[in-house]
């Protein structure tokens, strides 16, 4: 069973992958064609610029450079969780070193009915996602079934090698078509840009030039909006920018109001939805009557207007030795 499978087997069907879920299956997949020559491929050549910052220690969990120890995640039922304080700087990571960060997500996920629908009234259940990126993109860690799982992400890009990142301009504009050189043709630009931004702040302690330009960066994305009293995850207020993907939700990217740092990400239905099996563009086939048709869409689920279907609360950042360590 490769990481993809286990990954699937961690997100049931019919509730949507997290967007963490995503970014590892992707990295999963694009593992298996890392042998072969890529034209596309990025090496982290340029040297990681240096930021003021605190040294954060961390505590070995498994040993070894990559280990396959199993690691228990930490499941919390309730919405009240009290974050641990993300520290505003954090040492520039070496390339051997690992960036961790965990985040308490809430979501709709595993035993979810067919046919089930969704409310405000409905909010997902809570837990932490803890994650593991080696600064010189060559893996990735994450935790499947509770156990750790390491991956080759592939092309180096900003969101997993550091000195990538660190090599971005800082000018918005400039750096928007810096990050767009990285992007897969057939994918839709914009919605592709706002997602790989996002994801840049989300998987590393990004200096504070750059915090700002990502920040005035997403504003600049099609279709992006900003709103300078939005209420965050944990109820403080934050700078909110946010875009309206596949016509039904609304994607806040959240950043503290003083700083600009990354704080979460959350996503609201801002309209009435059914997802459908199968979905635009692909058809069921069905034997009656010794004929092969096709057969209408199911409903696998609904969301209704105003649920928020998904958040993301930053919790913790460091920079650790090890996969599977955690600060």
């Amino acid at each position: 069973m490769n990481d993809l499978e286990r990954l699937r087997e961690a997100w049931e069907r019919p509730a949507p992958p997290t967007p963490e879920a995503r970014s590892a299956a992707r990295r999963a997949l694009l593992s298996r064609a890392a042998a072969r020559p890529r034209a596309n491929w990025r090496l982290p050549a340029l040297a990681v610029a240096a930021v003021t910052a605190v040294v954060v220690a961390g505590t070995t969990l498994a040993g070894g450079s990559e280990p396959a120890t199993s690691v228990k995640p930490v499941v919390t039922p309730s919405a009240h969780v009290t974050p641990t304080p993300v520290p505003t700087t954090v040492v520039p990571p070496r390339d051997n070193q690992w960036i961790y960060t965990r985040a308490v997500l809430r979501q709709f996920r595993k035993g979810t009915p067919r046919g089930q629908g969704f409310t405000p009234g409905s909010p997902p259940p809570t837990e932490v996602f803890e994650f593991w990126t080696r600064a010189d993109g060559r893996r990735v860690g994450y935790l499947v079934n509770g156990k750790l799982t390491t991956s080759n992400p592939g092309a180096r890009e900003p969101d997993n090698t550091y000195a990538l990142l660190v090599a971005l301009p800082t000018a918005p504009a400039k750096l928007l078509a810096a990050v767009r050189d990285y992007r897969t043709p057939g994918q839709d630009p914009d919605d592709w840009l706002f997602r790989k931004l996002e994801e840049i702040l989300r998987r590393n302690p990004v200096p504070p030039a750059h915090e700002v330009a990502l920040f005035k960066a997403l504003s600049l994305v099609r279709g992006a909006t900003v709103d300078r009293s939005a209420v965050g995850l944990d109820g403080a207020p934050v700078l909110s920018v946010s875009r309206i993907a596949d016509g039904w939700r609304r994607v806040e990217v959240l950043f503290d109001p003083r700083t600009h740092a990354y704080r979460g990400v959350r996503e609201t239905a801002v309209a009435d939805h059914t997802e459908l099996w199968p979905g635009s563009g692909v058809s069921k086939r069905v034997k009656r009557n010794g004929v092969w048709t096709d057969a209408p869409p199911e409903a696998l689920w609904t969301v209704e207007k105003g649920t928020v279907w998904f958040s993301s609360l930053r919790t913790g950042l460091a920079v650790v030795d090890r996969a599977g360590q955690r600060p």
